[in-house]
């Protein structure tokens, strides 16, 4: 079955409405309503009922599997335990996907799905369900294959996306901000490369507003590397925080830049030339991380 996307999620997506920051401790309801649709598909399952004797066993032995991994007598109580019956079981197996509050136990379920019933998962499209109902929901995990991966590792932590975000939440960092969050839809997108051009262009773009805020000339065409020295030059960086971190202006010009013009940035010759993901994880971590230190130094900056 493939997957579409609906026009009302396209706009979202494409607004840029969607929260920025990832979730790992709770479950809408219209996330956990999705994942049990998802779980109906596989199963060839509509609504409660149990259409043959072939799906009602492989319901039976499925519930029977996860109560077996939780040591439980229900997944869901207080619904009838101990019941083999396939109704039962597909009640149970619902009103656990939908109510059940321990997040680690429902992701062993989505989970158990893909493992426990390989053939059908891929027929039916199931991993791709699963992993557009967590992206729509903003939820930090994934499901690579059989295995429930969480994505914080590979993606942008909070505590460098938000801030960034903030900061550049202003009529003077427009450019900036709008170049960082394509940045962040092109990495949810698996576009890495472009992903890589557009973080690099957020810190450049942040870097002229800052120069044009204070009235600091640079060449109208200036690249990160000429706007980098003239942030040292001017003392938004002090020269002695670069040599006691073993090198701000290193980190800045070759950890970040360098990375554009290396996998994004130019052309990339006659063989295609792959921007992995924690390639592009790395220049966003490190994009948005120089980005706050630059405009909190701005503001501080007498």
């Amino acid at each position: 079955m493939p997957v579409i996307e609906l026009y009302s999620e396209r706009l979202l997506r494409e607004q840029g409405k969607l929260p920025d920051i990832l979730t790992y401790d709770a479950f809408s309801e219209k996330l956990r309503r999705q994942l049990f649709y998802a779980f109906e598909e596989v199963l060839g399952i509509e609504a409660d009922t149990i259409r043959n004797q072939l799906i009602a066993d492989s319901c039976v032995r499925f519930v029977r599997f996860l109560r077996s991994r939780h040591g439980a007598e229900a997944l869901h109580p207080p619904l009838k335990s101990g019941s083999y019956e396939g109704q039962d079981c597909w009640r149970d197996l619902k009103a656990f996907v939908l109510n059940h509050p321990n997040i680690p136990d429902l992701l062993n379920a989505v989970q158990s799905v893909a493992i426990y019933f390989p053939d059908k998962a891929a027929k039916t499209g199931y991993s791709e369900d699963v992993n557009r109902a967590f992206n729509f929901a903003r939820v930090g995990y994934q499901l690579e294959g059989t295995q429930i991966v969480r994505i914080d590792s590979t993606y942008m932590h909070a505590d460098v996306v938000k801030p960034a975000l903030m900061l550049l939440n202003g009529p003077e960092w427009v450019g900036p901000e709008n170049e960082f969050r394509t940045a962040l839809e092109h990495y949810r997108d698996g576009n890495t490369k472009e992903s890589n051009q557009a973080a690099l262009n957020a810190l450049e773009s942040t870097m002229k507003a800052i120069c044009k805020l204070r009235g600091w000339t640079h060449d109208p065409g200036a690249q990160a590397k000429h706007l980098i020295a003239i942030c040292f030059d001017k003392g938004l960086v002090p020269l002695y925080w670069a040599s006691a971190w073993s090198g701000l202006r290193c980190i800045l010009e070759s950890g970040v830049p360098t990375g554009r013009n290396k996998a994004g940035g130019h052309g990339q010759g006659p063989v295609i030339q792959d921007a992995p993901p924690h390639l592009a994880s790395y220049i966003l971590h490190m994009t948005g991380a120089a980005i706050v230190y630059l405009i909190e130094a701005h503001k501080a900056m007498k």
